[in-house]
């Protein structure tokens, strides 16, 4: 059997919150259900009478608590009314309705296109219009169509949030612009086509102006202004009207907390043409000014005062009137005031006043996400955050549910057999059933579980439920919808996650009942479920309802498929077959258990509900794949072969052929390669489930797609897009009993049924396989009957009782295990038991951590592996799987967050680094400066990578330039003034050009800037100084290598410095600090893009491989070690020349320490002469070398100061170094600002109004080129209305001719004729008056002649005059008709005609603007070229002034120069020569005074001098008398000093005589020390050899003893586990003999190492 046709959506249950529901009519409105559109007729609904319906708890409570009053539904609306319009390929968006044309705009998620389709209400058919194109955007967000229906705006998504507008009708866009900012709302001016806004997502809002042209508009924006930030005040506090009305808070509001910001979030538009907006925290509506932008605040739950224009302001207000915080995030207006909803799902009418006028709860509790008003402002569409729509009638307070949110959260979805009906359960355990056909809801029950999964019996009414906490539950829904479903089963029956409750006729539901047919008894009875713990338990669902048993399977369960096969040559027989994955293998294990039907299934004896391995077969396939779903193609269909379609990891459909006869091994029999493999998914984990008829396939997956196969013909397939996949695709999918419907849960929260559409041969094989499920169900009805009876009686007996599942309730094994415990009675008994226990469990614990604890102690040869006290093995293997699962997730985050921080840091990289030709790079000082505390920094200049394009066009310039020196020089010679006034000056910036010496020949292209008269020569001179610039900056980064190359020579000197230092340091035990210089980072720029070891915090992974390379390395490395150290001629010279060590002899001596020996402790009266001699000597001896000590001490001390002085003097030098090479840094700044100043001055010209004329010019070419043509459209608008004034004139003809004749009937039909209200004026004014008043908009539409309301046909029973023949009545209907619609056209004719006008006038007048603009923007230029000719030689040059050449008044940041002059040097020299002049002839007259009175002072000085030198020879004369000679000044005075000197040099020579005997004397002392050494170690070196032959012996008898020991635990090995106190004796004893063997072992070697000791001399240091 084929396919029956093409599958269609059939229904779409569930609202998608990507866009919000709006009206077609006031009892018609449109909402989105994934990729379908629905309409719902909001006139027919149930009414119910229910308070808080399905709504949740704390809903109710929040309801309660916010002082609402309690939810109340009028009534719902039937999901059989809600009609899909229009269907999508992928999810929509985005979509408007234009009501009057009964057009549908819509855009596809991911898609820029807006497809536009016409839908005829009457017949429900939906015809395609065409696609319009946005092409700068991702996607489209909004969509909104103007209220005249002329225009379609569109609000894209990034990355421009470009706003696009077109003609639909002409399918061209008019306009488009970019929004620069996120928005998610747009919408028309409903009286004004011609304005729009946008709001919303967190960005500002903006307005926009269309400005219409005759081909082109245009879109002005006004960005609104920020929203005022509104402080929280206390509620007591008072507050002045007059000033709040002037919005000044400052004197009147206390702020209590610091104002938050606010952004706009939606709006809606006033009749004024003005904007109100809601903010998103939900506590004030703004007023927004479209013109200008400006905003106001005009309601505020933060504030008394509510702010309206035009307003009444109430001194009282009720304090139950007031709108809570948050409740004011949507907002709507009508003729009473604003609608608006927020957090506690509560709808209010806020009056002028601020006052909420009417408060309804409409979703009890649940925040409001959006509201939509009616055409005729009557109702309300709400819009919850759960998704739920509610339809609020604003007149008497109406409450309708149009759609629910009840298909939210499906879990799965399973279908009866007898009945055609389904049921879904929840997240939340929500069950629920559903009449297939209508897709109607029947009755909902909830479960106290979290399930995961769902199954239904195909013989009866039994359905099973899976949670996530192992629990499995089985309900009879026998009664359904009448009864509720009774539980019959609940148990704890795995340990984890019910992963699969399956059975044989669907593969993705986790439950499973065997299909039987009705001549076997045993048919329908069992039922399975597997979990994570690797049991695959089975039920008895047929008598007893209780579990059997389980089967065990290695791996990780993944799923399950029973297969009924009847074979000729064997009984009847049942097939379970279970898919395990191994992780380890990256593989997959297809179990096959063949049980009997013919027989019980009873349990093992030794194992407890283990099924005897007895009575069923095993066989086990393995597949080098991952499969997550199978599925096995009958043996009828398969000619006996077992066939596999198994689905893998891959997203691929694989069909397996298993071997024909495969035996029963013990191995793994591995199945070959696919015959044939399918893609039609793009995501995993893809399922399966076959049809009951088990001849189609049905695939799913997150993708959102859902593919049907025929098992048969597997090459035929259809592919149909179901659900979102950014909202997790298909959850689940499953068959119609009879195949005709396809029902699928969706993670975007919509339910969904596919039908047939049907082909020629379809409709007949979908009727016949209709009829075949319908007997079926028939046959197997008294079955259900008979389960169900004994289920009642069973029920009766031992009802079960539900409760809320919990992972702490023991499963089904473990209450198996503590039933087989010893019975206790009594609570006592109980106790005592549990303290039994639980000291028996301590005891055992204490033991094991005491092992352990000695375990550690002991050495480690005795030691035993810490693996060997492991108790619980299973517990440890899921342990270690568990972690390698964390770590391979943590691993693979870890990668993905690495990989996309490489792609930024490459990026970054490429930017910042590698594009730099010069990395910028500073140095700084060692020291900080004393002034400033601050170190001393001086950077260079980076310098960016130049393109092939630039360099060569600099080069071009160059040559130019070069080219016209050459010119120059050849064609004209410098004339004597010339050159004088060039050495003029070159002598005045040669100062500047001093500081900055660049050896580049940029500086000689440069142009004098007198020489800039021409804009070539500024644009190539303007190049240039670019060139010398960077010149400037090279030759400066070139010094800056130098000095950056001079600090790390001085860092290497430093710590030359140091090593010597610390060398001191440690020989004289001192603890000082050590000034070690390091690098900074900003010095080594490299270390931004490198990481260091030293900046990893965590422990790096080293991979396997990395392992085996260090392990590889590290051997090379021993290895190269021990070749070096066979022949190692440098320590071999070093121990021959030196004695093996590099230190001067004399610190040697100087660290040798004399030791006093043992007899010179003795009384010295016990002494002999000669130990008194020996005595002396040591003790002079001791003297001696005290002395030296401490010489040696003092200079190292001094060296050490010397070394420190030295190292302060480097940092100081350099940093003088690099000060100076600072001030050169500023300097340089100073020369490279000013060439760029001389650029920016270059740059400045005529560019600007050339550029405002040329395209004035355009604009005026593009009017001149349109007037004709719009004159043009003008008559033909004119032509059209004229012939439309013309046939209205003869219909009005054609009615007098007609009805001439008639003069008794003529006044009565000619009032019929021109009637247009139906005939109800003076009774239905005053209704229509009370229907306005609900449209804010009525007034300003009647005015502006907007409305357009179709008049009322003529009522034959009502209007027709009595006795008027019904052929003049038909006549008069038809020319009132005809009349009516040349009116219309008329209408519509003036309109664009008037348009047309309006246009005309427009574009007329912005010509002749443009023609002004033009010729005034023509003036300024010629005036500015006349100023530029003028101006021409008015040139700009720069020059270095000294600070004291200044004589303007200096300002803080820019001194004003505009009324400063210049002035020439030689005046100011002249004026200068005159004043220094005069000077000099008044210092001349000074200098004359002053020469004569110093002669004066001098003689004064002189007469005083004398007399002080004759009072000082009279003292000096009585000195010399009264002085006393002495012997010592009498022989001074006849020999001098020669006699004193040579008795010292004699002195010195007998000490330096005695110094070398001495010398000589110590040196004989140390040569019979080294003879009676040398003698010594020869003794000791024949007694070393003895003792290694000794211990080569004891080495040798260890080794037997250890292999003795070895061969007799391996003996023991297999009595280890039986007896492991024996073993640990043993185990004991033995280490107790190693140990004391290992200690004597140890004794001799220190006793061999002591013996060795002894043949060195030790030297205390």
């Amino acid at each position: 059997m084929g396919l029956y046709g093409e599958v269609e959506l059939g229904k779409s249950r569930g609202h998608t919150a990507v866009c919000s529901p709006v009206f077609v009519r006031p009892n018609l409105l449109c909402y989105v259900s994934g990729n379908c559109i629905n309409a719902v007729d909001t006139g027919h609904f149930t009414p119910i009478e229910r308070t808080v319906p399905e709504a949740t708890v704390s809903a109710a409570e929040s309801s309660s608590e916010s002082g609402l009053r309690p939810q109340r539904l009028a009534g719902h609306i039937s999901p059989e009314t809600h009609n899909r319009i229009v269907v999508a390929d992928a999810q929509i968006s985005a979509f408007a309705v234009y009501a009057r044309d009964g057009v549908v705009a819509y855009v596809e998620s991911g898609s820029s296109k807006v497809k536009v389709a016409k839908w005829s209400i009457s017949n429900g058919i939906t015809t395609p219009m065409g696609e319009l194109e946005a092409v700068q955007d991702l996607q489209i967000l909004a969509l909104t169509f103007s209220a005249d229906g002329q225009y379609l705006a569109a609000l894209g998504d990034l990355p421009s949030y470009q706003i696009t507008i077109w003609n639909w009708r002409a399918q061209k866009a008019v306009a488009n612009c970019s929004n620069d900012a996120p928005a998610c709302s747009i919408s028309f001016d409903p009286l004004d086509s011609k304005r729009l806004c946008t709001s919303g997502r967190g960005g500002v809002i903006k307005f926009w102006k269309l400005k219409v042209g005759f081909r082109k508009h245009l879109l002005l924006p006004t960005v609104g202004a920020e929203m005022p930030k509104q402080p929280i005040v206390e509620s007591e506090t008072p507050v002045n009207l007059l000033a709040s009305l002037r919005f000044d808070t400052r004197s009147t509001v206390v702020e209590e907390h610091e104002p938050i910001k606010v952004v706009p979030l939606g709006h809606t538009w006033s009749p004024a043409h003005k904007v109100y907006c809601s903010s998103d925290d939900g506590c004030e509506i703004y007023l927004f000014d479209p013109e200008t932008g400006a905003c106001d605040i005009v309601v505020s739950t933060k504030r008394d005062v509510t702010f309206l224009e035009p307003m009444q302001l109430s001194s009282e207000q009720p304090e139950a009137d007031k709108c809570p915080s948050g409740s004011m995030r949507c907002v709507a207006i009508n003729a009473h005031g604003f609608i608006v909803g927020g957090q506690d799902g509560a709808l209010r009418i806020v009056t002028s006043e601020g006052a909420a006028s009417k408060v309804i709860n409409v979703t009890g509790g649940v925040p409001i996400s959006n509201i939509v008003v009616s055409p005729d402002f009557k109702q309300v569409i709400v819009e919850a955050q759960n998704t739920r729509i509610f339809l609020v009638n604003l007149q008497n307070e109406r409450n309708l549910l149009v759609v629910n949110s009840d298909t939210h959260s499906i879990v799965a979805v399973g279908t009866y057999v007898l009945f055609n009906k389904s049921v879904t359960i929840s997240a939340n355990g929500l069950l629920q059933f559903w009449d297939i056909e209508k897709q109607t809801l029947m009755t909902r029950v909830a479960t106290n579980s979290t399930p995961s999964c769902l199954a239904v019996s195909p013989i009866s009414y039994l359905i099973g439920i899976g949670s996530t906490s192992g629990h499995v539950r089985i309900y009879d829904t026998s009664g359904i919808p009448e009864k509720p479903p009774r539980l019959v089963f609940r148990k704890r029956v795995h340990s984890g996650c019910v992963k699969k409750l399956s059975k044989e006729i669907s593969i993705r539901v986790k439950l499973m009942f065997r299909e039987c047919q009705v001549s076997f008894e045993s048919g329908g009875r069992y039922m399975m479920s597997a979990a994570e713990d690797g049991h695959v338990f089975l039920y008895d669902v047929f008598e007893k309802f209780k579990v059997m048993g389980y089967l065990m399977i290695a791996g990780t369960f993944s799923g399950a498929m029973w297969n009924n096969e009847e074979l000729d040559d064997k009984p009847a027989f049942l097939r379970l077959y279970v898919l395990s994955r191994e992780e380890q293998q990256q593989s997959t294990l297809i179990y096959r258990f063949e049980l009997p039907l013919d027989q019980e299934l009873t349990c093992a004896g030794d194992e407890p509900m283990r099924i005897s391995k007895s009575l069923y077969q095993q066989i086990v396939y393995k597949i080098e794949d991952h499969i997550t779903d199978i599925a096995v193609l009958p043996s009828h269909l398969s000619a006996g072969r077992e066939t596999f379609y198994l689905l893998t990891g891959e997203r691929k459909l694989k069909v397996v052929m298993a071997p024909s006869n495969p035996t029963l091994v013990s191995d793994k029999i591995l199945l070959g390669a696919p015959s044939s493999e399918y893609t039609d998914h793009q995501r995993s984990p893809a399922l399966l489930s076959p049809s009951n008829t088990r001849e189609w396939l049905l695939t799913w997956a997150p993708d959102g797609l859902i593919t049907i196969r025929s098992l048969i013909e597997p090459e035929r397939s259809i592919k149909l897009y179901a659900h979102d996949p950014h909202q997790g695709g298909v959850r689940d999918a499953i068959f119609s009993r009879d195949c005709r419907f396809i029902i699928t849960a969706g993670g975007d929260g919509l339910l969904r049924r596919w039908d047939w559409r049907y082909s020629t041969g379809g409709r007949r094989v979908a009727l016949e396989a209709a009829e075949n499920a319908e007997n079926l169900a028939d046959e197997r009805r008294p079955v259900a009957d008979d389960i169900t009876a004994r289920l009642a009686e069973m029920f009766e007996r031992t009802p079960v009782t539900d409760q809320s599942d919990s992972v702490h309730e023991d499963d089904l094994l473990d209450s198996l295990e503590k039933s087989k415990r010893p019975e206790v009675h009594t609570s006592s008994e109980k106790d005592t038991y549990r303290a039994q226990i639980e000291s028996k469990v301590k005891g055992i614990t204490e033991k094991l951590l005491r092992a352990m604890e000695k375990n550690e102690t002991v050495p480690q040869l005795e030691q035993i592996d810490r693996e060997e006290f492991i108790v619980d093995f299973e517990e440890r293997d899921r342990l270690i799987s568990e972690a390698d699962a964390k770590i391979r997730g943590i691993r693979r985050e870890i990668e993905e967050e690495n990989l996309k921080k490489h792609v930024i840091r490459n990026r970054l990289k490429k930017e910042c680094w590698d594009s730099m030709e010069v990395v910028g790079q500073s140095i700084k000082s060692f020291n900080k400066e004393t002034m400033t505390n601050r170190l001393t920094e001086a950077p260079n200049y980076p310098i960016r990578h130049r393109s092939k394009a630039q360099l060569r066009w600099v080069e071009k310039m160059k040559r130019l330039r070069r080219v016209q020196i050459a010119v120059h020089n050849a064609t004209r010679k410098k004339s004597v003034h010339e050159e004088s006034a060039a050495d003029e000056q070159h002598a005045e910036e040669g100062e500047a050009k001093k500081v900055v010496q660049t050896q580049s020949k940029n500086s000689e292209l440069l142009y004098d800037p007198f020489e800039l008269t021409t804009n070539e020569r500024r644009r190539i001179q303007s190049v240039l100084l670019g060139e010398y610039i960077l010149d400037i900056k090279t030759e400066f980064n070139a010094r800056f290598n130098e000095m950056f190359k001079l600090k790390q020579d001085e860092i290497v000197k430093i710590e030359e410095k140091n090593d010597r230092i610390n060398t001191i340091l440690q020989q004289l035990q001192l603890q000082e600090a050590v000034y070690h210089p390091e690098l900074d980072e900003d010095e080594v720029p490299t270390r931004i893009i490198e990481v260091l070891d030293s900046e990893v915090t965590c422990e790096r992974f080293i991979t396997a491989e990395e392992r085996k390379r260090i392990e590889e390395k590290r051997r090379q490395e021993e290895e190269r070690q021990r070749q070096q150290a066979e022949d190692n001629s440098r320590q071999r010279a070093l121990m021959t020349m030196m004695g093996g060590k590099l230190e001067d002899r004399t610190e040697q001596d100087n660290k040798v320490e004399l030791v006093k020996p043992e007899w010179m402790n003795k009384p010295k009266a016990d002494m002999t002469d000669e130990e008194r001699k020996l005595l002396k000597e040591f003790e002079k001896k001791m003297a001696i070398f005290k002395e030296e000590q401490e010489k040696y001490r003092k200079a190292l001390e001094t060296e050490l100061r010397k070394l420190q002085s030295t190292i302060g003097e480097i940092c100081d030098g350099f940093d003088t170094q690099l000060r100076e090479f600072y001030r050169k840094k500023l300097a340089t700044d100073q020369a490279i600002y000013q060439c760029e100043l001389r650029m920016i001055k270059l740059a400045q010209a005529e560019f600007a109004i050339q550029r405002r004329l040329e395209d004035l010019r355009q604009e005026k070419t593009m009017y001149t080129n349109e007037i004709p043509e719009i004159k043009k459209e003008l008559e033909k608008y004119r032509e059209e209305y004229e012939s439309a004034l013309k046939r209205d004139k003869e219909i009005e003809r054609l009615f007098k001719k007609e009805f001439h004749g008639s003069d008794f009937f003529y006044e009565a039909l000619l009032r019929l004729f021109k009637r247009r209200d139906g005939g109800r004026v003076d009774k239905e004014e005053p209704a229509k008056a009370k229907e306005e008043d609900w449209n804010p908009f009525a007034a300003a539409e009647r005015d502006q002649g907007i409305s357009e309301a179709d008049p009322p046909p003529l009522n034959q029973d009502v209007d027709m005059p009595e006795g008027l023949p019904l052929e003049l009545w038909n006549k008069l209907v038809d020319l009132r008709d005809k009349k009516i619609a040349t009116e219309q056209e008329v209408l519509t004719t003036s309109r664009k005609f008037n348009d047309m006008q309006t246009l005309v006038q427009n574009v007329l007048e912005e010509s002749d603007r443009i023609r002004t603009e033009s010729e005034k923007t023509a003036n300024e230029l010629a005036q500015f070229l006349e100023y530029k000719f003028q101006n021409t030689y008015n040139l700009d040059s720069l020059f270095n002034l000294k600070q004291g050449q200044v004589e303007v008044p200096q300002a803080p940041v820019v001194t004003d120069y505009s009324d400063a002059l210049l002035i020439h040097r030689s005046a100011v020299e002249r004026l200068n020569d005159s004043i220094v002049a005069l000077g000099k002839a008044k210092v001349d007259a000074l200098t004359e005074m002053k020469d004569y009175r110093k002669g004066i002072h001098a003689l004064e000085w002189e007469n005083k001098m004398f007399d002080y030198q004759a009072e000082d020879l009279v003292i000096r004369t009585r000195d010399i008398q009264l002085l006393r000679v002495t012997k010592q000044m009498q022989e001074y005075i006849r020999s001098g000093d020669e006699h004193k000197q040579a008795t010292e040099i004699a002195a010195l020579e007998k000490r330096a005589e005695y110094s070398q005997k001495a010398h000589l004397h110590k040196i004989e002392e140390k040569k019979k020390t080294v003879q009676r050494l040398q003698k010594k170690i020869r003794e000791k070196v024949l007694e070393n050899q003895a003792l290694d032959t000794q211990l080569r012996e004891l080495d040798s008898a260890v080794m037997e003893r250890r292999n003795i020991h070895d061969v007799k635990l391996k003996r023991a090995s297999e009595t280890r586990r039986k007896d492991p106190l024996r073993e640990i004796y043993t185990r004991r004893r033995l280490i107790d003999l190693a140990k004391s063997q290992a200690q004597d072992i140890a004794i001799l070697r220190e006793e061999v190492e002591r013996l060795r000791l002894r043949t060195y001399p030790a030297f205390q240091v």
